[in-house]
């Protein structure tokens, strides 16, 4: 019976030490360096003067173009805002915002092919037809 329960106990012994039972570290563990799952910053770098951005709404909605000058003097913004404002005479919501949102989800629009300074004079006229200035 002793002879079983030495037996039984080496066993548990080896049993507990392979999963892990042991207080001792091992070389390959306490040589490894440390991880952190914490994300570190990320440093952006600086735009240029000349840099183009986008300023969106909470919806998403495009409403602003920086870095580029809205032609308020060209055709394309005269017939911008006169689209802006027959779309803001029958729509429910009178907001430059909600044109914009229209205009951009629309997959007829051509709003993603148009050029940054098409976009501005387009955003500007939306608030031009919102504001009642057309």
């Amino acid at each position: 019976m002793k002879k079983t329960l030495a037996v039984t106990a080496v066993l548990c012994s080896f049993a507990l030490t392979a999963c892990g039972g042991s207080d001792s570290t091992s070389d390959a563990e306490s040589d490894a360096p440390e991880t952190s799952s914490a994300a570190e910053p990320t440093t952006m770098p600086e735009l240029g003067s000349d840099a183009v951005t986008f300023d969106t709404s909470a919806a998403g909605v495009t409403t602003a173009v920086n870095g580029v000058e809205a032609d308020t003097a060209s055709a394309s913004y005269t017939e911008a805002c006169a689209d802006a404002t027959a779309w803001l005479g029958s729509a429910d919501e009178k907001s430059a915002e909600a044109y914009l949102a229209q205009l951009q989800h629309d997959p007829e629009s051509a709003w993603h092919d148009a050029t940054p300074e098409s976009q501005a004079a387009t955003i500007a006229a939306a608030e031009a037809a919102a504001a009642g200035s057309c």
